[in-house]
């Protein structure tokens, strides 16, 4: 391999992606969402066996090489997350479990909402996703 870090020259694009419910009670629902372009590259993971206050679990340093991908620019939002939920909306939680079990290669959604007081908290010390 390449002396790390490597990144790869960009060979894909950003764009927005618009998502339409189609079933259930999402039927009437859409949701816009801009995806990053992100090139692929390798690095080396894990520290240095010298490096100061190390762990065990830290290493052996590795290559570690990483494909291009696209990443949502902001967190899903409530409004993108509510098609994915009514569509495939499960009776229980037991049976959202054993889904989860069965099938997911990933689990996501919406950070829960804020109070107010936190709210305005977050606010001063956030920069907006823009």
């Amino acid at each position: 391999m390449a002396e790390l870090p490597h990144v790869e020259k960009m060979a894909h694009k950003g764009y927005t992606e618009l998502i339409k419910g189609t079933e259930n009670d999402a039927k009437d629902l859409e949701a816009k969402f801009d995806l990053m372009a992100i090139p692929g590259g390798a690095f080396l993971m894990g520290s240095a066996g010298h490096e100061p206050d190390r762990s065990e679990d830290e290493g052996p340093q590795h290559p570690v090489k990483i494909r291009p991908f696209w990443m949502g620019k902001c967190e899903v939002t409530w409004d993108e997350f509510d098609i994915y939920r009514k569509e495939k909306a499960v009776d229980s939680p037991e049976d959202n479990e054993t889904r989860l079990r069965e099938n997911a290669d990933a689990v996501t959604g919406p950070t829960p909402p804020l109070s107010m007081r936190r709210m305005a908290t977050v606010a001063k010390s956030t920069p907006p996703c823009a």
